[in-house]
């Protein structure tokens, strides 16, 4: 078991909504490398005005334009990594204080991990084609991971990853969980426009109105949409990260068309609607 969240997931006795909170929460406790930066006085005040301007200029990330300036170094990225390990609130922590969960079942739950306790496995629901008249892709990764992507982005990226993959199998009655991706998203997008390019904050907001019409239209499949959100993950890391693999365009040509299915059934619903008040 790699991690306390696939235990906790596998376990079954944690909902899938709590898990989701929980991660979100935790994201939400975790600085920006441009504040952590700035506080801890790494570059001065005319170091930081350079990094800015180059990111606006040039549309790159924090890390990537401190690179280009010459201010990154292994120790300022290991002090970075500090940081965030020092500012992350503990899954466990932000479990045991929700108050939906049975008293002592995080308690329980960190000892079996802890002691390597065997979880059956959960069954992964099929990847379905996308509904829409779009092609569908290619090929199935057979061990699906989180793409790479630094700082802020990075950490954003592995957490909407890890709701991702609840949704994936969650039932169709689950919704909290799509409608958290759509949270999700959204902070992407706030973090995109502050580290990234423009390019990965365009499919930073295909996934908050990918999630947003889904949850409102409760017409895709729960994998469906999951499957969707993956690849917008993979196409930010790709425009994020220099060198990094980028989306197939079979894949990028399907999620266009699945968000152009969605308005149209949105404006089809909103237009029935108006003719039946």
């Amino acid at each position: 078991m790699r991690t306390f969240f696939e235990y906790l997931y596998r376990s079954g006795r944690v909902p899938a909504a709590a898990l989701a909170r929980a991660q979100v929460a935790q994201l939400r406790s975790l600085p920006s490398l441009l504040e952590i930066a700035e506080s801890r006085g790494l570059l001065s005040p005319e170091e930081l005005l350079r990094v800015i301007m180059l990111q606006e200029e040039k549309e790159v990330s924090f890390a990537q334009a401190c690179r280009e300036l010459g201010l990154y170094s292994a120790g300022l990225e290991e002090t970075f990594r500090a940081e965030l390990d020092a500012a992350r609130v503990p899954l466990a922590e932000l479990l045991a204080s929700d108050a939906s969960l049975p008293a002592g079942l995080i308690t329980e739950l960190l000892a079996g991990f802890r002691r390597g306790d065997a979880l059956p496995p959960v069954a992964e629901a099929p990847a379905p084609a996308f509904s829409s008249p779009a092609p569908a892709p290619t090929f199935v990764d057979e061990a699906p991971a989180a793409p790479a992507a630094e700082g802020m982005l990075g950490e954003g990226i592995r957490a909407t990853w890890g709701l991702l993959e609840l949704l994936h199998s969650a039932p169709e009655s689950e919704t909290a969980l799509a409608l958290e991706a759509m949270h999700a998203f959204h902070r992407l997008k706030g973090t995109v426009r502050f580290e990234g390019p423009v390019n990965a904050e365009r499919w930073a907001d295909f996934g908050e109105q990918v999630f947003r019409l889904g949850t409102e239209l409760k017409t895709k499949p729960n994998a469906e949409l999951a499957n969707a959100g993956r690849d917008a993950l993979r196409a930010i890391a790709a425009e994020a990260t220099p060198g990094a693999p980028a989306l197939e365009a079979g894949r990028k040509e399907a999620l266009v068309h699945l968000l152009k299915n969605l308005r149209q059934e949105f404006e089809t619903r909103k237009n029935r609607k108006g003719e039946s008040a």
